[in-house]
């Protein structure tokens, strides 16, 4: 895909990594990552290249945008088109990181770690205005001595016994391969909230995301997520 609209494209066995270039744009794609770099900049993909019998195969419709290409589909004869005079609409993503953590954001919304042990991540020029908007907050959490079990317990007891939260699920998951719990609660505006409980390599982490009851964010947080690490 690469070679036709243009670029030149570089294989770094050792990496699994294909960069592309093209008037002065780099792009790289790793097997395995759901992550696309161009130049500074990040696409969160849905899907991961992959290798399946010695080929190599590429999320089409990501690397052609990445190359300012447009892509169509006709279902009748399941074929794809790119079309390179059309410029597609790209949501690009930025990286933070921490000594413990990174996740990647939409590169229009902003960090605020002006809290201690608390990253907060939304759309808005401050979380405390951005209430029932695009939320992200990720918080140390000590265990104090509480195994995991007791920690996701505690959590739990205490937003059942708030009465203007109504917690509407809660079951053990994972999280990129960590244990993990997940909840979700609405508050008294109505307002979603997604909680992640996670034990990483450092310790647990409280990582909610807060969206308004129509559930606007959902395909941001969730790509979000399948981008955080543990450091």
């Amino acid at each position: 895909i690469f070679e036709r609209l243009g670029a030149t494209v570089d294989w770094d066995a050792n990496l699994k990594t294909a960069t592309a270039q093209k008037d002065g744009k780099e792009i790289a794609l790793t097997i395995g990552s759901n992550v696309l770099r161009v130049n500074d900049r990040y696409i969160v993909m849905d899907t991961t290249a992959m290798i399946l019998e010695n080929r190599t195969f590429v999320p089409a419709r990501f690397c052609a945008e990445a190359m300012d290409s447009t892509v169509g589909w006709d279902a009748a004869t399941k074929k794809v088109s790119i079309n390179s005079t059309q410029k597609p609409e790209i949501q690009y993503y930025k990286r933070f990181s921490n000594s413990k953590l990174a996740i990647m954001y939409p590169e229009d919304w902003y960090v605020d770690t002006s809290f201690g042990d608390m990253v907060f991540i939304d759309n808005q020029s401050s979380p405390s205005s951005a209430k029932g908007m695009g939320i992200i907050m990720i918080s140390d959490i000590e265990y104090g001595g509480m195994t995991f079990e007791d920690l996701v317990k505690s959590k739990h007891e205490f937003l059942t016994e708030d009465s203007n939260l109504v917690v509407l699920e809660n079951y053990p998951t994972t999280v990129n391969g960590c244990v993990a719990n997940f909840m979700k609660y609405k508050d008294m505006q109505g307002d979603s909230v997604d909680l992640y409980i996670v034990a990483g390599k450092q310790g647990a982490y409280f990582i909610e995301f807060v969206s308004d009851k129509d559930g606007a964010f959902k395909d941001i947080y969730s790509k979000m997520l399948s981008t955080l690490m543990f450091l």
